[in-house]
C-alpha cells in the first residue's frame, strides 16, 4: 500500500494545491482482476445532476440496498477510486450498493457534496424496486467520519417518508 502511495505521488499530496490533489486522486488505476459481481450501470440522476454508478449482484432478488459514499471528506476521491471497496461489499452482502459521484469541495464548498449524498439516498429509496431491490430498509455507508455525523442528522432530518433508514459504519 505504501510503495502504491508513492508510486502514483500520493505520499506528496502536502505539497500540492488542492485542485492537483483532485485530478490526482479521481482516478486510481483500475484493478486489473476486478471482483466478479452480476451487474454494473453507471448513469446519472438526472434531477440532480448527480452521477452514481449501480452494483448489482448476481442472483435473484429482491435485495436489500446500500448507498456508499467514497471517502475524501467531501474534497478528494471519486466512485472510481472506490470502485473495488463498492464491488466486494455487493459481492460479499449480496446487496445492490449505489457509489455517489457527489460534488467535491473547494469548487463546490460544503454542504454541497452532503446534500448530493443525501438527494442520491432519496432516490435510491423512490427507484431501489427498478432494480430489484427493497426500499423498505435502505442502508448507508459512509466511509469516513465527515461523512457518518452529518449524515447521520440529514438523513433522519430528510427522510421523513417513512422508511427505516440503517446507518452503518
Amino acid at each position: 500500500m505504501i510503495s502504491f502511495a508513492a508510486q502514483m505521488g500520493y505520499d506528496k499530496l502536502n505539497q500540492f494545491p488542492q485542485g492537483t490533489n483532485q485530478r490526482k486522486m479521481k482516478y486510481a488505476p483500475a484493478n486489473p482482476d476486478p471482483i466478479s459481481m452480476g451487474k454494473m450501470i453507471n448513469m446519472e440522476i438526472t434531477s440532480a445532476s448527480i452521477q452514481i454508478r449501480l452494483n448489482i449482484p448476481q442472483g435473484d432478488g429482491p435485495v436489500p440496498v446500500v448507498a456508499y459514499f467514497h471517502g475524501g471528506g467531501f474534497t478528494l476521491m471519486s466512485i472510481d477510486t472506490h470502485d473495488d471497496m463498492c464491488r466486494h461489499l455487493c459481492s460479499k452482502s449480496g446487496c445492490i450498493v449505489i457509489s455517489v459521484e457527489y460534488r467535491l469541495a473547494s469548487e463546490n464548498p460544503y454542504p454541497k457534496g452532503l446534500e448530493d449524498c443525501v438527494a442520491a439516498t432519496e432516490w435510491l429509496i423512490e427507484h431501489a424496486m427498478d432494480f430489484n431491490g427493497l426500499c423498505n430498509q435502505p442502508a448507508v455507508a459512509p466511509v469516513d467520519i465527515w461523512h457518518y455525523i452529518p449524515l447521520k442528522k440529514e438523513l433522519r432530518q430528510g427522510l421523513s417518508r417513512g422508511h427505516s433508514l440503517q446507518l452503518t459504519r
